[in-house]
């Protein structure tokens, strides 16, 4: 799709233990979808495009985001992050 573009904006959510895990349960499910290329939930695709706004994640950027969601991010990065947002 020729509208597809990569989202340049963030978000900070602080979650639960119990949320957390929820939430890697569910980004390894959607990888298992995409490995298989089956056809999932339906409008699981939707979710992850946003309706097609945006490129979906890849199976390597699940990975890296299952990652950060379970180590959390490091200072320095939360640091920038709430720079970044200071000056919007």
């Amino acid at each position: 799709m020729s509208h597809q573009k990569n989202a340049s904006t963030h978000s900070l959510v602080l979650v639960s233990d119990r949320q957390q895990s929820t939430i890697l349960a569910a980004l390894r499910h959607y990888q298992e979808f995409l490995r298989r290329d089956e056809p999932g939930v339906p409008g699981l695709r939707d979710i992850a495009s946003d309706g097609g706004a945006l490129i979906p994640l890849s199976i390597k950027e699940i990975d890296d985001l299952c990652e950060e969601t379970n180590f959390g991010s490091d200072l320095k990065a939360i640091q920038v992050f709430l720079a970044a947002c200071a000056k919007n």
